[in-house]
């Protein structure tokens, strides 16, 4: 299995140095409302929440065993994402979970070189996986998972078919206090593509990350570095290419990569208020979607994002909302419950 993993991972490494872009690029945006609420992803969250295995298949632990979680976001305008959660634990194996992921890009009119309507046309992604984690050993306090999914999208007359996997690993402190996360995500690679031009890479990700609950004060407090196998972020923004100097001499130009500026858009940060067991309130600043998605005069909450949970007698429901640009802000809704607590005792 390592191997097949590492073959995997190699391949994966390959196409990516290959190509310039990547292929079902909705994968990046997140599949949960505490993802979203969490800046986009954190890969070392503290919460015992099962879409959070989306962001690193080893969160899952034993406390997840029976749970369910269902999601619905209203990214921008008309375009939405449906996904649904579960898992069950499994004697000797770890906890073993599936999920479903359906992106709607909404519906098109078809018309003919004329103008004229002659049908409408829907475009939909969707994201099937199946994971697994588990500790290293019975009484380890790091974790390891892995995620294997399928991709099929479909785009009028055109569709495509893809594979990929996430692996991840998770240490919690024996307090409970102190979580580190490390994720490479979605190492794959689309097997039918849509005009049969060849094999695309998905949008690759290594992150690492940290959080932090402090033991006298009810905050947890959340960093995360994306991007690991990439440096400069800065080279695929309009306005870093504003940066670029010409030698007078022999009419070179060149643009500096080793900035603060760059650095920064590789982090996200969050913090999470705990006032009351069963209600946490969240808020997360991601520096790469405020540098380039905030318009120059008129930045407002552009890389902000705000969330809260809250659970009433056996559901927990969750609300995301994250802001974009000025105009384009997205909102998430989930719930969740441990069947478990459903059934009644005999």
């Amino acid at each position: 299995m390592a191997r097949v993993l590492f073959a995997f991972l190699l391949f994966s490494g390959t196409l990516l140095a290959q190509q310039g872009n990547s292929v079902y690029t909705f994968l990046d945006l997140p599949s949960s409302a505490l993802s979203s609420a969490l800046a986009g992803s954190q890969v070392a969250s503290g919460q015992k929440d099962l879409s959070m295995i989306a962001d690193n298949p080893a969160i899952g632990d034993s406390s997840m065993h029976h749970n369910m979680n269902l999601g619905y976001l209203n990214y921008v305008t008309n375009i939405n994402q449906a996904t649904a959660f579960y898992s069950r634990t499994i004697d000797s194996v770890g906890l073993a979970s599936a999920y479903i992921r359906y992106f709607d890009y909404g519906s098109f009119d078809e018309t003919d070189q004329f103008g004229n309507q002659i049908g409408n046309f829907k475009v939909t992604d969707y994201e099937l996986g199946v994971s697994l984690s588990r500790p290293f050993t019975p009484t380890s306090r790091f974790r390891y998972g892995a995620t294997l999914k399928q991709i099929y999208s479909s785009y009028y007359n055109f569709w495509s078919y893809g594979v990929g996997a996430d692996l991840g690993i998770h240490y919690t402190s024996k307090d409970g206090e102190f979580i580190v996360g490390l994720v490479a995500d979605n190492m794959g690679f689309s097997v039918v593509d849509y005009t049969n031009s060849g094999a695309q890479a998905m949008p690759f990700n290594m992150r690492v990350g940290f959080s932090k609950k402090f033991s006298k004060a009810p905050i947890r407090f959340g960093m995360q570095y994306n991007d690991l196998q990439r440096w400069d972020l800065a080279g695929a923004d309009a306005d870093a290419q504003l940066l670029v100097t010409n030698d007078p001499l022999t009419g070179d130009s060149s643009r500096r990569v080793f900035t603060a500026d760059n650095f920064l858009r590789h982090m996200t940060a969050s913090v999470e208020i705990l006032p009351a067991e069963g209600f946490n309130l969240i808020v997360g600043y991601n520096f790469r979607r405020r540098l380039e998605l905030a318009l120059n005069d008129r930045a407002g909450l552009s890389g902000f994002s705000f969330g809260v949970l809250m659970k009433v007698r056996r559901i927990q429901i969750h609300y995301a909302l994250a802001s974009y640009t000025l105009g384009a802000t997205s909102h998430l809704f989930a719930v969740s419950t441990n069947l478990n607590e459903w059934y009644r005792r005999k």
